[in-house]
């Protein structure tokens, strides 16, 4: 019995049917699919035809390497190649066409002009894309374009690279000239930055339009206005063709000019091999970067595998590597793609949203060297320098990745006129700034290594001397400040030599303008105190300028200007930066902040101009004011000199052209070494000549004048004479001694005629010569006289009498001579003494005020009775505060009272009388002080100051 066939049957076909639709399902999984990748290459272009055909013809040769990447995976690649002729329009077609013929991605373009539409054309179409040269940074995933990647360097890698090389070629300054386009903006402002970091001067940037071949002119007479010989160009090869035609044409071509490109430039081989013998020698020495594109291990086997396919070609076209590397990266990341999606969606496009190429392509080892990429789709990779000659291109240099020099290839680069010697970026006599080994520099530290060295050799000297009472009457405390000041402002000329760095140019600011408060300070302390002297009519505050109270002032002016430098210094501090100009490169100090700098320029310029014109103004005070070797009078002169300094060297600091920065940079450092020289020697100097001259001078004491008639003070009408009535006239005295100016330094002793005409209120100081005699004559009001002046030494029959700003020490001829001029001087002129311990009566009491007089009164007593001057010198001078008149004659005197005798000061009025006999001018009040052995007459009489 047959069993029906329903009951078993259906449920075998069911599961017959069931299994062949699983095994449908499975094979269709697992069946092999043919991937399209469209090339899109400027073939028709003539400026790039022969690079694009090189691209082309590498891709087609590849086509075995990107076979053995499918192995395995069942799939397999087709290449199809399409003509964009260098036009956006074409190129979006292609990618149009391409799309609709099924291809899943896309290779090219050649430059960013064209590669930028196609990049968004194909990311709406879900296309995967790779170019092999094109570097602008707008293509970078972070900018819209996730789906783009590129297996050369961007920009950013390479305009940094330029500029490390311009740096390690030991070259500081460069001009840019850069084509219009996304490729040459892109290059040019990652260029500069990195420029800025590696402190290279750029001196011009010029730009020019790709589709204007005659537009060259104007931006390359700017490149050569700028002084600069090293010339960085981005663009392409075939427009650096008339750009080295114009640059010919203006004498920018030859031995001292060099012109460095990217890989823009790199095809200019293939260019040149149809170009002009002019043309070919208008690009001997051109240097360009380009990225390894030989390193890879698989580099022998497919130039074998190209060079069999394709025998006319010598040499691997330009980027042919880079875009069979596209080629190998893109086969990869779509493998990976369908084993993850599966073919049907790799073909259909068909991907999630947030799909982006960084999820399946991933590094290998390519034929240009190991392939990956950054987070923007840029690729990492070492660069070479190529060096063209004769039209060929050979690489003469490598940069691996992280490296900090470059490292030589073994072929010799070679510049224009055949030489591997390195050009100077500027010809030498172009260098604007004084360098350390320069003939100029060599003379300038020299000097100022002098001047230091004087400086600090005559400071010790007036240390060693200190004690002296002529060096401590003039301050020895703002004698060393003054030094101190000097000798940081000739340290600043020292740091402001050659090439300047941030670090030395705050320091020069800091040391000159703290060195100029101490000196201006230091001056305006020894000219206030001597016009408080001279222009005050109590001594009682006179505490209050000592040298204690007067150095925390200076302090304070200096505090003051350190903390303009500190605010200066954070806020704004200065940098170095390069101006050049056609004929001249030089260096300038300047901030960023430009507000903040400008500011604290003319804060440190009205702050040094206030403290400038008070010193001046109290010059001007106390010009006529006495002071011991005449320091008035030489203060004036350094604060004219400071004056005409500072007018002539902030308008060159300021105002002058770059043109002329040399020549400024020179006037101004000499006139600051002179005006060191001259503040110092005036100032410090002459004080320090003052114990050295003493020290070798005969003192009046021991080898007086009298004993030498032969020197040169002696006169042709015979030897000095004493003092004589005149005959007929009973009120006038004269007589013939040796003379001479006490505070002079240099000044000789020589005969003059000494003439007292007590009755119409003159006296007369001749100078005895063999043709006539001539001198001063002097009112006697306007007289003081010191009966023992300290400048005399030991010396009892010296005078001194001071005349406006001026003392002249008058030598008598006998102990009694000088009696005779004192008695008839004290009748009718003040008397002062600034009697030191070298003195005898000084020696003999403890009060200064009292020891002026000791001395003279012991010779005046000596005269007679008749015409004797009785002092009472009052006991009671205490070493506290006190008012106690002196008494001449049995006469209280009148005047300013006896300050605070605390060794500063001391206030002394006297009244001299003869007795009330006729031709007394009345009571004279005189003040004595240490002040800068300053004396101010007070009297009633008219006496004026002197």
């Amino acid at each position: 019995m047959v069993a029906p066939v329903s009951k078993w049957n259906w449920p075998m076909v069911v599961l017959l049917l069931g299994g062949f639709a699983v095994a449908s399902t499975l094979f269709t999984g697992v069946s092999a699919a043919t991937f399209k990748i469209t090339a899109i290459l400027p073939l028709s272009d003539p400026s790039s035809v022969a690079t694009a055909s090189g691209i082309r013809d590498a891709l087609v040769a590849a086509q075995g390497i990107v076979d053995q990447v499918a192995l395995g995976s069942n799939h397999s690649f087709a290449l199809d190649v399409k003509d964009s002729a260098s036009n956006a329009t074409i190129a979006i077609k292609a990618v149009f066409d391409a799309a609709k013929d099924g291809a899943v991605a896309i290779i090219g373009e050649m430059g960013s002009a064209v590669t930028i539409p196609i990049a968004l054309t194909t990311s709406n179409f879900a296309m995967l894309t790779c170019s092999g040269s094109v570097t602008t940074p707008d293509l970078a995933a972070s900018k819209g374009f996730p789906l783009f990647i590129r297996t050369i360097p961007d920009d950013a890698a390479q305009g940094q690279f330029l500029a490390r090389f311009v740096a390690m070629m030991q070259w500081r300054s460069v001009a840019v000239l850069y084509s219009s386009d996304a490729y040459g903006v892109g290059l040019m402002s990652m260029f500069q930055d990195e420029a800025d970091a590696q402190r290279l001067q750029v001196t011009t940037i010029q730009s020019f339009s790709s589709t204007d071949h005659n537009g060259h002119e104007l931006a390359l007479e700017a490149i050569k206005e700028s002084g600069t010989r090293v010339i960085v160009y981005f663009g392409l090869s075939a427009d650096l063709i008339h750009v080295a035609r114009d640059a010919r044409d203006l004498g920018m071509i030859g031995a001292d000019w060099v012109w460095i490109g990217a890989d823009g430039i790199s095809d200019l081989p293939e260019v040149l091999a149809t170009a002009t013998a002019a043309d070919v020698d208008n690009c001997n020495g051109v240097l360009f970067s380009l990225p390894n594109q030989q390193g890879g291990a698989q580099y022998p086997a497919f130039w074998s595998t190209f060079h069999a396919a394709y025998p006319n070609r010598t040499d691997m076209p330009q980027y042919a590597t880079l875009f069979v590397d596209c080629y190998q990266a893109l086969a990869r990341g779509i493998v990976r793609l369908a084993a993850i999606h599966g073919a049907d969606k790799v073909l259909k496009r068909s991907y999630p949203p947030s799909f982006s190429a960084s999820d399946v392509i991933m590094p290998f080892e390519g034929i240009s060297g190991p392939v990956t990429w950054n987070a923007d789709g840029g690729r990492l990779a070492d660069f070479t320098i190529h060096n063209l000659w004769h039209g060929k291109a050979a690489t003469v240099y490598s940069y691996p990745p992280g490296a900090t020099a470059l490292k030589s290839t073994g072929t010799a680069v070679r510049f224009y006129d055949g030489s591997s010697m390195v050009p100077p970026d500027r010809p030498a006599q172009l260098i604007a700034y004084v360098q350390w080994t320069s003939v100029g520099g060599i003379v300038i530290e020299a000097v100022t290594a002098v001047l230091i060295a004087v400086v600090v050799a005559t400071t010790g000297y007036l240390f060693s001397r200190r004690m002296d009472p002529k060096v401590k009457s003039m301050s020895f405390v703002f004698l060393v400040q003054i030094a101190v000041g000097i000798v940081l402002v000739l340290v600043s000329v020292l740091v402001g030599l050659d090439e300047p760095t941030k670090l030395t140019c705050n320091l020069q600011t800091w040391l000159f303008l703290i060195g100029l408060a101490l000196v201006l300070s230091a001056i305006a302390a020894k000219s206030f105190r001597l016009w408080r002297v001279f222009d005050n009519y109590k001594l009682e505050k006179l505490h209050h300028l000592s040298d204690t109270r007067l150095l925390l002032s200076c302090l304070a002016v200096a505090g003051i200007q350190a903390l303009i430098l500190v605010l200066w210094t954070v806020i704004a501090p200065l940098e170095p930066a390069m101006t050049s100009t056609a004929t001249s490169v030089s260096y300038k100090c300047i901030s960023n902040k430009s507000g903040w700098s400008i500011a604290f320029h003319v804060l440190a310029l009205l702050y040094n101009a206030i403290l400038l014109v008070s010193v001046l103004v109290l010059a001007f005070k106390t010009r006529k004011a006495f002071s011991a070797f005449r320091d008035s009078k030489y203060i004036g002169y350094a604060c004219q000199n400071l004056f005409v300094i500072a007018v002539i060297t902030i308008p060159l600091r300021y105002l002058a052209p770059d043109s002329i920065a040399l020549t400024s940079y020179i006037i101004r450092t000499v006139l600051v070494l002179y005006a060191s020289a001259f503040t110092f020697a005036t100032l410090v100097g002459r004080v320090a000549m003052v114990p050295f001259l003493a020290a070798r001078q005969p003192d009046p004491a021991t080898h007086p004048m009298w004993e030498r008639p032969g020197s040169r003070w002696s006169s042709s009408d015979g030897l000095a004479s004493a003092a004589e009535p005149v005959v007929g006239k009973p009120t006038t005295m004269s007589g013939k001694y040796p003379v001479k100016k006490g505070n002079s330094l240099f000044a000789p002793w020589r005969t003059h005629r000494l003439t007292l005409f007590a009755l119409e209120g003159w006296l007369a100081l001749s100078r005895l010569t063999r043709d006539c005699e001539q001198g001063r004559l002097f009112k006697l009001r306007s007289v003081t006289f010191d009966p023992n002046p300290g400048s005399a030494g030991n010396s009892t029959t010296c005078i001194e009498l001071r005349c406006d700003s001026t003392s002249y020490l008058v030598q008598c001829a006998s102990e009694d001579d000088k009696a005779r001029w004192v008695r008839a001087l004290a009748t009718h002129c003040p008397m002062y003494s600034r009697a030191t311990g070298s003195n005898p009566g000084a020696r003999l009491m403890d009060d200064p005020a009292a020891a002026v007089f000791a001395h003279t009164m012991s010779a005046l007593a000596r005269g007679g009775a008749e015409s004797a001057v009785v002092v009472a010198l009052p006991a009671l001078i205490p070493h506290e505060h006190e008012d106690a008149p002196l008494m001449i004659g049995g006469v209280a005197a009148t005047g300013a009272s006896v300050g605070p005798t605390d060794g500063k000061s001391r206030d002394a009025s006297v009244m001299a009388s003869n007795g009330g006999s006729a031709g007394s001018e009345g009571g004279k009040s005189v003040r004595w002080s240490q002040f800068e052995d300053t004396i101010v007459d007070r009297s009633g009489g008219g006496g004026g100051k002197s």
